[in-house]
């Protein structure tokens, strides 16, 4: 798939913010995520800060715009005593779905899991997502376990 020309992916920049704010906003209405401003924030302080527990990239257009955010973050694999990858969020913009920004941001992380050494990257995506899962069916392999969670 061509990539959109002009494609930059790189760290989150403090004038980002409000571009990035508003990504992550769409995203979490797209999975019926309350609006929680605090939630936010402490995301972005995350993303932003050198050694915080959660990572980011972005992807600009050719003029500079962001168009798509993706976090992550280091964890470790006990069974095999090594450290991987665990990928929270990839959100990429309506307008430019299909384009190959995701295959591009993934990819990314592909480059900043060999370049760390981690043994895989893992996430999860909901089932009522078609379109995501296609995609993540495509870039990599559907694993056999099931999520649970406890919530407090």
């Amino acid at each position: 798939m061509p990539v959109l020309p002009g494609l930059q992916i790189d760290p989150p920049r403090a004038e980002d913010r409000v571009a990035w704010e508003k990504l992550y906003r769409e995203f979490r209405d797209f999975y019926n995520i309350a609006d929680n401003p605090a939630a936010i924030d402490t995301v972005w302080s995350w993303i932003v800060r050198p050694g915080g527990p959660l990572e980011g990239r972005v992807a600009r257009n050719a003029s500079g715009a962001l168009i798509a955010i993706m976090h992550f973050r280091d964890v470790p694999r006990p069974f095999h005593g090594v450290t991987g990858g665990y990928m929270d969020e990839l959100f990429v913009a309506e307008s430019v779905r299909g384009s190959g920004v995701a295959a591009a941001m993934m990819e990314a992380l592909r480059v900043i899991g060999r370049e760390r050494g981690w043994r895989d990257v893992r996430w999860i995506t909901s089932d009522t997502n078609p379109r995501s899962c296609a995609f993540y069916d495509r870039v990599s392999a559907r694993t056999k376990f099931v999520t649970y969670e406890i919530r407090f």
